[in-house]
């Protein structure tokens, strides 16, 4: 069985949530402000380092990655009719987006390794489980690679999350199994960040690096969940998760649907 870093966090989140999206591949009801805006602005970072070169100047650069974040932007809306203006009015996040974009390209620390690769393919096979997914860099120094998982969130990681989050075990994994990130990292130490990015608007300091640890303790008990979560797909198991209707439509774009299926928000279905 195939499954992706992205599907895993999605059956995690809600079961159901992931029998619309990956199984009945079902077009989103309606999408979140923050994720378009989350999107662009991480591909306005990607291309800056995608044709980065020291010499150009800093204000080139910033200018650079907030031209791609309006671009992006006109991409998803111009592919996805219905995230358009009328469903939803972008303008307010855009003092936040833009800043966080220059004050990641204005900080030195992004740009210190000798070789920054962007959105890293990998693939890989464990216990007759094959993962795949996008790792959004790997900067390269001498003597060790970092691994970077950016975030736009409001609200910085809890510790649990970065004890526990699978997508980081399903990231250290891959440096372990995936042939293309192994002849990458050649035998240099891994350092596993959450980057936190930061805005102007609430006078905070730069961004935050959250280190991320696993041991071979925890990537063992990772591999069995990945395998719990497999053998669930395979037997059609897709509950939803009983949450309050505010805290479903925070992250899932089915939410109608599953009213609708449920006969209430409240209500817990009968899964077999």
């Amino acid at each position: 069985m195939e499954l992706t870093a992205t599907q895993v966090n999605d059956f995690l989140t809600c079961p159901r949530m992931y029998w619309y999206a990956h199984v009945l591949e079902l077009p989103l009801e309606f999408a979140r402000p923050e994720m378009v805006v989350g999107k662009a602005i991480h591909a306005a970072i990607a291309s800056v380092h995608d044709d980065f070169e020291k010499s150009v100047d800093q204000s080139d650069l910033i200018q650079s990655g907030i031209d791609t974040y309006f671009k992006s932007i006109d991409d998803q809306l111009n592919e996805h009719p219905e995230f358009g203006l009328d469903i939803f009015d972008l303008k307010p996040f855009e003092p936040k987006a833009l800043s966080m974009i220059t004050l990641y390209l204005q900080d030195l620390r992004n740009f210190q390794a000798n070789k920054v690769l962007t959105e890293v393919h990998f693939s890989f096979e464990i216990d007759g489980l094959l993962l795949s997914g996008y790792i959004d860099q790997l900067r390269f120094h001498p003597s060790r690679v970092d691994l970077i998982e950016i975030k736009t969130g409001k609200f910085p990681p809890f510790d649990a999350f970065l004890a526990m989050s699978p997508q980081f075990s399903i990231y250290r994994l891959a440096v372990e199994h995936s042939p293309e990130i192994k002849e990458m990292v050649g035998g240099r130490k891994i350092a596993i960040f959450h980057l936190q990015l930061r805005d102007y608007l609430k006078r905070r300091p730069g961004d935050v690096y959250y280190p991320v640890f696993r041991d071979k303790l925890s990537l063992k008990n990772a591999v069995n969940e990945l395998k719990q979560v497999a053998e669930l797909i395979e037997h059609n198991l897709f509950p939803r998760r009983v949450l309050p209707f505010s805290s479903c439509k925070s992250f899932c774009g089915y939410v109608n649907r599953c009213l609708s299926e449920f006969g209430g928000i409240g209500r817990v279905p009968n899964i077999f």
